[in-house]
Formats: structure tokens, C-alpha cells, sequence
């Protein structure tokens, strides 16, 4: 959009994938940061584990690094772009002709050379933690935002509620401006020894200035980085909407320009625009926008790192209201991230109109995670078979291990007979851990195959 928010272009479909191309076909899976570039838009896209280009003259976009698998590689030996597996790319920032990436999964800065069309790890060890020293020794923690003013780079540094530099220089040195450890976190003003915040996400550099969305706490912090300093600019603490007073519900991203602060304000689903000189708080409204189209089936190619699982033939009565009940089997030392809603969709593919439930072929949130679930169904009067398919996508996080959560997607395909002689008006759909759910549901298609 222009700053005023009007529509000028939509890059991608509005489909989970990684297809490239022309921008109403081109996928992506959740993409996080950007780096613009004269006509070039750099996009981490993060579930996909994949550096994308967007060229906004021809239209296009392109795949620049990664496979699209989960990588594990803490190399600092330069490799091959687009056959190195990346770990959840999370902000990126061009300087010096480089395109620096926050490799929040390897809790490593990375690094793409154009010329060279190699990536490689820049600075940290691969050990979460918060440690300063030389780039191979250093430890970061899930760094989330990039920024630069030329000499260092600026980190907000997730898990350990710190802002960290990294010197663009042949033998690069990591040092925290403010934060002490993956447990020392809160909300207070002042020099590094008073100074926290609480999970921050972005940040932007302008002038001598380093605006900070301290996410957790709702606010937008100013940082000098020289005094090692830090205070409140935007925001009280409390989560909300308003202008003004301004308040901010988790603000994820910022970014500088002509003057003025963008925030993407998360939970809000907004982009606040702040006047730095004045203070002043207003909501972006935006001109042109429609909703993406829906996709047309549930399928590998909508949650592109799902499981598919085929359940055997089931059986509802005709003219009832039914209940699918969800059960999500973690694995072993994981629990459910309650921050995150569990996304689902039901849909029926053939559309006889069998079997129905509310919003059917719409995603759902379920805000409230819950490892079992029930989602209504009804079924009509007439009697057969009907196909439906049910999509989910959950967070789970492992025990004491700082919040670090993997995402994991689930489609499952039921053949339902409506039928007046049904005695159960439930069905259970179980996502097991990944493996033992590959194993059943290929036992499942080996006994389908059965004459």
C-alpha cells in the first residue's frame, strides 16, 4: 500500500504453499519479515523455511534459499542457497549489499551473498543462551527482528527479552545493549543494569534511534544503544486498541519512515502509525483490500506440511446432530502453546450436502487451545456416502525449554455413510505424533487397498 494505506499490489494467493510465480499464484506459509530493496521485496517466509524475492515491476516471485524442508545446519561455511535447509527465517535486513536473516530456529544471524548466491551462518554458536563474544562463540535466543545503521546490526533477541548488537566487520563481535538471561524478563526504564523487557520482536533504526516493539508488554520502547539505555515511548502496558491514549495488544513489527513509526500491532490485526515527533497514534486504514479466495479443498498443497491421514469408513444417522471430537496426542516432554489458537476447517469436497457444520469450508480458530475438542455436525434427511475432511494446525511447546514450539498440521479424510440405522453419532479424529501418525494411516491405506 502507499503510507496512506491505499492498495497497490498483493503478492500470493492467499493459500499455504511455495509455489512461485505470478503474484495471484505464488503461496506462502506464514510469511514474518521483509527487506525492500529498490523493486526487490525480500520475504522471510518462515514456516516454509524459505527466502523468497518479490520483484514488484514484473510480478513475480521467486525462491532464493532454502528447500522448503526444516533445516538443522549452524554452519559458518558458505553453502549453496537453494540446497541449504533453512529453520524458521525470521527478519531479514539488507546492508552492504548482503541480506542478513534472523534464524530464529537456529538461534543464529545468517547471512545471503548475492554474488556468490551462498548462505551461511554470520553470528552465534547455535546454543540458545545469552552470551557475548566473537560470532562462533557468541549465544543468541530465537532472534525475531533485524535492523541496521550501516556498522551493527540490531537484534531483538527473543527468548532472553534482549536487544543485541553484531558488528558487520571481517571478524564479527556480538554484544547485548540490554538483557541478562532466558529467565530475567519484565517491563521497567532505565540503564542496563534496571532496564527489561518482555519478549520483543521488532525492531527499527533511524537517525541515532532504535525503536523496540517490546511485544509482550504492549508498549514501543526508544533504545540507545551507546548508553545502553532504555524508555517507554508508546503504550502503558495494557493491552487495547486505542489511539489515544495508545495502547497495543503484543506489537510484533516495526519500521521507520519519513517520520514516522509503522506498527504492526498483532492481536489488533492493524498497522498503527505513530508520529514520533508529536507522539500521536493513529489506526492505518486500508483502501482496496479483499479477502483472499478461499482455497477449494483441503490438501498437502493448502497445509503444505501436514499429515494426511485416511480414517476408516464411519457411519452417522440421518436427520441428528453429530459431534467430530479432536483428540491431539502430543509427544513425549511437549504440551499445547495456550497463547496460540488451534486453526481448523471442515470441508466436503463433493458438496452433497450430507454432512454439515457451521462455517464449513472457512478456517475456524479454537482461541482456547484444548488437547480434545468437539466440532459440531449435523446430517440431513437423506441417506449416503459423503467424504469430509478436516484440517487442523496446532503449536505444541516443549517442557521447560524457554516457549520454543513446533508447528504441526494434521488433514484428515473420512468416508461418512448417513445412514438411519447408525447408533453412534460421533467420530474420532486423533492426531498422534508424527511418526506413530504416519505409520497408523499407512496401515490404514494398505487395508483400504485389501479387495
Amino acid at each position: 500500500t502507499t503510507r496512506a494505506g491505499k492498495l497497490l499490489d498483493t503478492i500470493g494467493s492467499g493459500q499455504l504453499g511455495r509455489a512461485d510465480g505470478a503474484f495471484d499464484a505464488a503461496s506462502f506459509f506464514r510469511p514474518q519479515g521483509l527487506a525492500l530493496v529498490g523493486d526487490l521485496l525480500y520475504i522471510a517466509d518462515t514456516e516454509n523455511h524459505m527466502l523468497r524475492r518479490a520483484d514488484l515491476k514484473t510480478r513475480q516471485v521467486a525462491t532464493i534459499a532454502g528447500t522448503g524442508e526444516h533445516g538443522s545446519s549452524r554452519s559458518h561455511r558458505p553453502m549453496p542457497a537453494r540446497e541449504t535447509s533453512l529453520n524458521s527465517p525470521w527478519d531479514l535486513a539488507w546492508v552492504r549489499d548482503r541480506l542478513y536473516i534472523a534464524m530464529a530456529g537456529s538461534h543464529q544471524i545468517w547471512v545471503w551473498e548475492p554474488d556468490s548466491d551462498t548462505v551461511h551462518a554470520y553470528a552465534g554458536s547455535g546454543r540458545e543462551d545469552i552470551e557475548d563474544g566473537d560470532a562462533a562463540s557468541a549465544a543468541l535466543a530465537q532472534p525475531s527482528g533485524l535492523a541496521s545503521d550501516g556498522k551493527r546490526l540490531f537484534v531483538a533477541d527473543s527468548e532472553v527479552s534482549a536487544v543485541r548488537t553484531v558488528t558487520l566487520a571481517n571478524a564479527p563481535v556480538v554484544r547485548t545493549v540490554i538483557g541478562r538471561g532466558l529467565f530475567d524478563f519484565g517491563d521497567a526504564d532505565g540503564d542496563a543494569n534496571n532496564a527489561l523487557f518482555q519478549h520483543p520482536l521488532g525492531v527499527a533504526w533511524s537517525g541515532d534511534t532504535l525503536y523496540v516493539a517490546d511485544t509482550y508488554n504492549n508498549k514501543i520502547k526508544l533504545v540507545d544503544p551507546d548508553r545502553r539505555s532504555s524508555r517507554t515511548v508508546l503504550g502503558d502496558g495494557e493491552p487495547g486498541a486505542e489511539d489515544d491514549p495508545p495502547r497495543f495488544d503484543e506489537p510484533g513489527g516495526v519500521s521507520f519512515a519519513q517520520g514516522k513509526l509503522f506498527i504492526a500491532d498483532t492481536n489488533n490485526h492493524a498497522i498503527r502509525v505513530a508520529d514520533v515527533r508529536t507522539g500521536r497514534v493513529t489506526t492505518l486504514a486500508l483502501d482496496g483490500l479483499a479477502p483472499p479466495r478461499p482455497p477449494l479443498a483441503a490438501s498437502p498443497a493448502v497445509f503444505p506440511n501436514a499429515v494426511t491421514l485416511r480414517v476408516p469408513s464411519q457411519t452417522l444417522p440421518s436427520s441428528r446432530e453429530a459431534t467430530l471430537r479432536v483428540r491431539l496426542n502430543l509427544a513425549d516432554g511437549y504440551e499445547l502453546n495456550d497463547q496460540a489458537p488451534i486453526a481448523y476447517r471442515v470441508e466436503t469436497p463433493e458438496g452433497r450436502g450430507l454432512v454439515r457444520a457451521e462455517g464449513i469450508g472457512k478456517t475456524q480458530t479454537l482461541k482456547k487451545p484444548a488437547a480434545v475438542f468437539d466440532i459440531p455436525v449435523t446430517t440431513g434427511d437423506a441417506e449416503g456416502a459423503e467424504e469430509v475432511v478436516v484440517s487442523l494446525t496446532y503449536y505444541q511447546c516443549r517442557h521447560g525449554a524457554g516457549g520454543i514450539c513446533e508447528v504441526r498440521s494434521v488433514i484428515w479424510k473420512v468416508p461418512v455413510q448417513v445412514t438411519s440405522s447408525a447408533k453412534r453419532d460421533r467420530i474420532d479424529l486423533v492426531a498422534e505424533p508424527a511418526a506413530s501418525a504416519q505409520a497408523k494411516s499407512a496401515a490404514i491405506e494398505r487395508q483400504l487397498e485389501k479387495p
